[in-house]
């Protein structure tokens, strides 16, 4: 054989030895042709409807209904727009008290909702007579 002949051989080989040594250093798999090692998909940040974030892959994301914000995205800081608050109004509950809350949260608190955007003044949750009485004995209620 001739001594020129080895040489390509060799530094063919030597190339991806040095190949190699520098994806595993810099912890890059993917470009390892000894390993042989597809690259891991790309991920980044999916966000939801109700605002969470978690990193995915753009296949997983779209199967969960989300948004991909991107390859090599995070969820810090959250790139998610949050979904704006329930509606709220008049709440009234035990003794004619009024706050202001949802629906929901109304009727967690045992009151009566009495409507999106009602605020809590003229009146709103005036005492309604549950048992019979006359006029006299509520009178004063409404002074």
């Amino acid at each position: 054989m001739r001594p020129g002949a080895l040489r390509p051989a060799f530094t063919t080989s030597l190339a991806t030895i040095a190949l190699a040594t520098i994806a595993f250093i810099a912890g890059l798999p993917g470009l390892n042709p000894i390993a042989g090692a597809a690259p891991p998909p790309p991920h980044g940040a999916c966000c939801f409807p109700d605002g969470s974030c978690t990193v995915l892959s753009p296949g997983l994301c779209a199967a969960d209904s989300g948004l991909y914000q991107g390859d090599a995205t995070t969820c810090s800081p959250d790139p998610c727009p949050q979904p704006p608050p329930p509606p709220s109004g008049a709440c009234c509950v035990a003794n004619s008290e009024c706050s202001v809350l949802s629906a929901a949260d109304c009727a967690a608190a045992g009151g009566t909702y009495m409507g999106d955007d009602v605020a809590c003044d003229g009146g709103v949750c005036r005492p309604t007579a549950t048992t019979p009485s006359s006029w006299g004995s509520v009178k004063h209620l409404y002074r």
